[in-house]
């Protein structure tokens, strides 16, 4: 991790983009929306504003991002800005942008009840109750389930 950290907490605005360039690593590209609200004095109106924030990720990190994550999903994304600067094919003048180049990236933990209803088919809002599983939906295994209480005699708690 060189140069300044960021951090920058937003949603997917579209499914992300992976591609193997000649090195033979991954690339994974992908833009964020963050918005922030906030109450306009002279109007007592909320206004809003969003910002989008390019994205890429290398290596393991976009072969996770081309496994999980999808448009609509909220993510935390820490790493350093870099300044990207192309030659205008129109114009001839030399264009800038920035881009974060990610160290990593999490689902946001409110995201994570939607985005396993989405993996299991389920998109009804079930104000966190738990969903009976459809068939041949994925659930977690259950050693990556935490126990709700211990387990007695071979009990499977789970059912």
């Amino acid at each position: 991790m060189n140069g300044i950290q960021v951090t920058v907490v937003g949603n997917l605005t579209r499914d992300p983009e992976v591609q193997t360039v000649g090195s033979g690593a991954t690339l994974a590209k992908f833009t964020i929306a963050s918005e922030r609200s906030w109450k306009n004095e002279n109007t007592g109106e909320w206004d809003k504003a969003v910002s989008y924030v390019d994205v890429v990720s290398w290596r393991y990190a976009a072969e996770d991002v081309e496994r999980l994550l999808e448009k609509g999903v909220r993510v935390v994304v820490t790493g350093r800005f870099d300044q990207v600067s192309w030659e205008d094919k129109d114009t001839g003048k030399t264009r800038t942008r920035f881009e974060l180049t990610a160290d990593e990236i999490g689902i946001a933990a409110r995201s994570i009840e939607s985005f396993e209803r989405r993996r299991r088919g389920d998109d009804t809002n079930t104000g966190g109750a738990r969903q009976p599983a459809r068939a041949g939906a994925r659930s977690a295994p259950a050693a990556a389930r935490p126990a709700a209480r211990p387990a007695q005699n071979g009990e499977d708690i789970w059912g």
